[in-house]
């Protein structure tokens, strides 16, 4: 699956509804807070097999607003960055910067 910056990944974008993600993946292994009924107020699935987990928005909407990506599978610009150490990621990805940092873990963009 090609990783398309501001785009989505493979043939899922952001902004496609709920209905349109289920006709192209499926029904999710896992569904958390569903209808957005918590304090969250976004709705979280999750594909075990394909290493995805999507977030959609309730406001009435029900848009894809968020992809976490977990697979190898995952490519950007041919390269696979997943599970890759961070000096490596900084090597390809120069221009890459942190912009959040919590429990040992570091999300970039």
């Amino acid at each position: 699956m090609e990783i398309l910056p501001l785009v989505g990944i493979g043939e899922l974008e952001f902004g496609q509804r709920k209905k349109a993600v289920l006709k192209l993946l499926g029904t999710p292994s896992t569904i958390i807070n569903e209808n957005g009924l918590q304090d969250e107020g976004y709705e979280k699935w999750e594909y075990n097999d394909l290493g995805i987990e999507l977030s959609f928005e309730n406001d009435g909407k029900q848009l894809l607003i968020s992809i976490t990506v977990e697979s190898e599978i995952a490519c950007l610009n041919g390269f696979n960055p997943v599970g890759q150490n961070e000096a490596i990621l900084i090597q390809s990805y120069p221009e890459i910067e942190l912009t959040n940092q919590q429990e040992g873990r570091k999300n970039y963009i």
